[in-house]
């Protein structure tokens, strides 16, 4: 009857603990915040985007794989032509920027992946530019590892809108062009905007001219 008992409590024992094993979660504060083997690499980051030269475009900055996170301070190595005009707050917490450093806070902690800020950048000259992000990130007094990134904001030209008639590009239609476009046809002048061509058939002649002179006269 003894080993029966024993026998008995045993299985009760290992099915106990078979029991507890398989509930049991993983807790932010049963290992290291951020370890990357548990929660995966934290990461902050912009996607890619296109702007106008001398224009602004805003660019959501991304939390990703995140583990409850209370701040994120994101440094931005910007290239010639391109600088933070804006930061607003973004999905959760509240931005501030100072120079090229960008802190979002909350003090609850993040708890989803998603939007920590707007930032809005200014591009004053043209081509590929490459942004860098640097970032730290804690919780509460606890840091964070946390992967920074690149992103690529490529600087456009402005569309130009031709106007036809204007032969100097200067916006207007009127007796200068008209001046400019006979001096074009005689061979003393090199170059004319693309309003020269009237009729819109990829070259400048004497077509041009008679409809350019129609135009002037309210034809």
């Amino acid at each position: 009857m003894k080993k029966l008992l024993a026998l008995v409590l045993c299985v009760c024992m290992m099915f106990s603990l078979s029991l507890g094993v398989s509930a049991y979660t993983i807790n932010k504060d049963d290992a290291e915040i951020g370890a990357d083997d548990i929660f995966g690499a934290t990461a902050v980051y912009f996607e890619d985007v296109e702007v106008t030269k001398n224009g602004d475009v805003t660019v959501d900055l991304m939390l990703e794989s995140n583990p409850g996170v209370t701040e994120v301070k994101v440094t931005l190595a910007l290239p010639e032509g391109i600088a933070v005009k804006t930061v607003a707050n973004g999905d959760m917490g509240a931005a501030t920027v100072s120079g090229n450093v960008i802190t979002v806070v909350n003090n609850d902690g993040f708890i989803l992946d998603g939007c920590i800020a707007k930032v809005t950048f200014t591009a004053t000259s043209g081509g590929e530019k490459k942004v860098t992000l640097t970032a730290t990130a804690k919780n509460g007094e606890d840091a964070i590892n946390v992967n920074g990134s690149e992103c690529v904001i490529n600087v456009v030209a402005p569309a130009v809108t031709v106007v036809l008639g204007d032969v100097n590009g200067d916006g207007a239609v009127d007796t200068t062009d008209l001046a400019e476009l006979k001096l074009y046809l005689a061979g003393l002048q090199t170059e004319v905007s693309e309003g020269a061509d009237m009729d819109e058939d990829g070259s400048v002649d004497t077509t041009d001219l008679a409809m350019l002179k129609l135009l002037l006269a309210g034809f």
